[in-house]
Formats: C-alpha cells, sequence, structure tokens
C-alpha cells in the first residue's frame, strides 16, 4: 500500500471557474509595468551620472586653466554635470581622473602628486600647525592641497539621496570654492 500524503489536497468547489493567472490580472501588469518604469528611471539615472563621469574626465577644456579661477563655462558644465552626484559617484569621478592621471578635481589639468617615499600612509602638515596621517592613496588623488580643498567642498555639498528618488529632480546649487 503506498503511503498516503500529509499535505491537504484542495479541490475546486463543483460548477466554479477556473481562477484567473497572475499574468491575466490587470492589476498585476499594472504594478509590473509601474516597477519595470522605476528600474528604467534609476538605468537612466546612472546612465547619465557615468556620461558625466566621461565628459569630466575631459575637463578643464584649457590646458592651461586655473583652477583657483575657472573659465565661467567650465565651472557652469561642471556645476550641470556634478549636481545628479551621489557622494558615491563622486568618489568614482576621483577615481577615473587618478587612473588617467590627472589631478582629482575636475576644473584642473595637472597631474596628481606622486609620493617618491614607498610608505602607506603620509603626514601633512595643515596651515594651522595640526599634524595629519593620511593614507597614500587619498594625497595622491590631488595636484596640490587647494586641490584636495575645492574637491572636497564641492563632494560635502552632494545629495545622498540617488537622482532618481529625488523630486522632481531637484537638486542643490553647487557652489565652488573660489579663492
Amino acid at each position: 500500500m503506498p503511503p498516503n500524503s500529509i499535505l491537504k489536497t484542495t479541490q475546486p468547489p463543483a460548477g466554479s471557474q477556473a481562477p484567473v493567472s497572475a499574468r491575466d490580472d490587470p492589476r498585476t501588469r499594472e504594478i509590473a509595468l509601474h516597477h519595470a518604469r522605476i528600474i528604467q528611471e534609476q538605468k537612466d539615472a546612472q546612465a547619465k551620472i557615468l556620461n558625466s563621469i566621461a565628459t569630466l574626465l575631459d575637463s578643464p577644456s584649457a590646458p592651461d586653466a586655473d583652477p583657483k579661477r575657472p573659465s565661467a563655462a567650465d565651472a557652469s558644465q561642471f556645476k550641470a554635470l556634478v549636481k545628479d552626484f551621489q557622494p558615491g559617484d563622486y568618489d568614482d569621478l576621483l577615481e577615473e581622473r587618478k587612473c588617467a592621471e590627472l589631478c582629482g578635481y575636475a576644473l584642473c589639468p595637472r597631474p596628481p602628486l606622486r609620493e617618491p617615499h614607498k610608505g602607506k600612509k603620509r603626514f601633512t602638515a595643515s596651515e594651522k600647525g595640526s599634524l595629519t596621517v593620511l593614507p597614500r592613496e587619498k594625497v595622491e588623488l590631488w595636484c596640490s592641497e587647494d586641490c584636495a580643498r575645492r574637491a572636497l567642498y564641492v563632494k560635502v555639498q552632494l545629495n545622498e539621496e540617488p537622482s532618481w528618488l529625488r523630486i522632481n529632480g531637484a537638486t542643490d546649487d553647487i557652489a565652488l570654492l573660489i579663492e
């Protein structure tokens, strides 16, 4: 004698219709389309950010540009491209510029500093006389401490919320540290 199943078997009541499959339900279809639109918005926002990073690799427009006083065209382009960034996206920009052997500050055309020593840390002294220990990778992103300060000034203004979640694309204006 075969063993009996312990699972309940449900039989539809006699004369009732077969249930509507989830694929045929209009509500399920609308929910799926809604989520597909959200995913597409995320993909579009990420593609826009990646294009901005690629554009900022070629910034500034002049090879002898002064990062202290960028041209109006370079500054407005930079602000427009960075406004949708999150801090992590800005870190990606810094890394890409480092790979391209450019200063991390996108309005600076100079190459970053290279430490002659092979140590993993670097001691830096500020104008106020305080001593700071930084990882070598962080120091080698910039051509100078001024460019590091300018770039980090921009980074702290970036919105933590992903651009596709911001209401009507609302972003704050980015200010540059001009001396």
